[in-house]
């Protein structure tokens, strides 16, 4: 059997991938699809069903595992993997092979010999993680990945791995659709395999960085610790940023950490207001987090705060009390998002309900745009305060290193800023990119108002121009 694996998003255009899938001619057609590419993906399912019809397609990934009836309505398919593909997957070929029913393969939708479609119940979670095999990543071009850019402060060049699936949150701009992908029970890898994972991405690529990627990997204290104690008994040369929680964070955490090679904290904080958090629903105190903050300052290890503007209740006065949070707690790097209803979660259906969304469903492809009406604020308005968030804090940020006071408490970004350009000196093209980024960091295209919502239904209309719009 000879398995081919394509990162859509490497392709150089749309007809470099059709002249590849002719010329493969593949027996099974598989293809993951996030909400945001669904347009995109039904552009290839139609091309592959219509020029070589022998072919069997099978979908996967969140949009399909949120809205299985309406997706098997749309689109010419043969089988549905929801949730948790790799054991349906699996059980999926051996029963093709051995032409059984497929009846008893929990997580599948399909066809049967009728064309009424069939829902099988859902698959129970992998309790054990460590079971799956590794990414194959013999099967990618990795050297297309590892010359991308790495997350700052992460020296160059720098890879992915996923220690974990699961969160408990619940969150209303990620639940219930992230739960019926991944679950709300934390579910963690053996510390053993993610450390040998690792392990090879050092040896085999060469690799300097790891992000640590997943809803929440280190939730689980007792695995943080046996985490950190494998990569400082095996001496792993490696520097690690890690998603996480406040509540998963303690000053005892910090100190395993610090020695294991965690460079940087990021946290999805979302607002500086309490107000907002709340109607989030996500299940943190602001005092808390600047808590937090500082004692990871003080254990010499960076902080990121991943921050949205524009989510339902949103005032001007709520936007300031995130940037009273910036300069309260004083995070060594943010990331700024305008607040999006992804279909399948309660902040889309809420919307949905009370009207106050901008633009259809297929339009929601990207969080440089807002999608919901807010009663004191417009889009314009959420864009410019955004805006000035990211300016104010570059300036804060440039202060770290003229105020001798603040520089004293964070020393420590000197070393992980040099170290991280120097890495970069091997691939002077992205060292320029780089420098070309962070000066231009996320700045908004502020839209008339009047016009937006004209242009938002253009981007349903022109698929090919939906990257130049924005």
């Amino acid at each position: 059997i000879t398995v081919y694996l394509r990162d859509g998003g490497l392709y150089s255009d749309y007809k470099e991938f059709q002249q590849e899938i002719i010329k493969i001619k593949p027996d099974f057609f598989g293809v993951s699809i996030p909400s945001a590419l669904y347009s995109r993906a039904k552009q290839c399912i139609k091309f592959v069903r219509e020029n070589l019809p022998e072919t069997k397609i099978i979908i996967g990934g969140p949009h399909p595992t949120i809205f299985p009836e309406e997706v098997m309505k749309e689109l010419p398919i043969d089988y549905l993997v929801r949730s948790e593909g790799e054991l349906t997957l699996e059980e999926l070929f051996q029963a093709l092979k051995k032409k059984k029913d497929l009846k008893t393969i929990t997580g599948l939708s399909y066809r049967d010999k009728n064309n009424k479609t069939v829902h099988n119940a859902e698959r129970v979670f992998c309790n054990n993680l460590s079971s799956l095999p590794w990414p194959a990543r013999e099967l990618l071009e990795m050297d297309k990945y590892l010359v991308r850019r790495p997350l700052l402060p992460l020296p160059y060049p720098s890879s992915y791995v996923i220690a974990s699936r699961g969160c408990p949150g619940n969150c209303n701009f990620c639940q219930p659709s992230n739960r019926m992908m991944v679950g709300r029970r934390v579910r963690s890898r053996d510390v053993k395999d993610v450390v040998d994972e690792i392990e090879h991405l050092v040896k085999k690529y060469k690799v300097a960085g790891i992000n640590l990627g997943a809803d929440y990997p280190i939730a689980n204290k007792i695995w943080t610790k046996a985490f950190c104690e494998e990569l400082i008994k095996r001496k792993v040369k490696v520097k690690i940023n890690a998603p996480t929680r406040i509540e998963a964070i303690d000053d005892d955490i910090l100190i395993y950490l610090k020695k294991a090679g965690f460079i940087q904290l990021t946290f999805g904080i979302e607002s500086g207001s309490q107000k907002i958090l709340k109607i989030m629903r996500k299940g943190i105190k602001i005092d808390n987090a600047i808590k937090i903050f500082k004692n990871c300052t003080r254990r010499r290890i960076q902080t990121k705060a991943n921050l949205m503007v524009g989510t339902l209740g949103e005032t001007k006065e709520t936007i300031g009390e995130t940037w009273t949070f910036i300069k309260k707690a004083h995070p060594d790097l943010i990331t700024m998002s305008m607040t999006t209803p992804y279909p399948g979660t309660d902040l889309y259906y809420q919307a949905q309900k009370e009207n106050l969304l901008i633009g259809e469903r297929k339009d929601i492809i990207h969080t440089a745009v807002g999608y919901l009406k807010l009663k004191n604020l417009t889009v314009d308005e959420i864009k410019k305060f955004s805006n000035q968030i990211i300016f104010k804090f570059r300036l804060i940020f440039l202060s770290y290193f003229l105020n001798p006071f603040i520089l004293i408490k964070k020393y420590f970004l000197i070393p992980n800023f040099i170290k991280y350009f120097i890495s970069l000196i091997k691939n002077v093209k992205l060292l320029f990119n780089t420098f070309k980024y962070l000066i231009f960091y996320q700045h908004y295209k502020i839209f008339d108002s009047k016009k937006l919502k004209e242009k938002l239904e253009d981007i349903g209309k022109r698929d090919d121009d939906k990257e130049k719009i924005f």
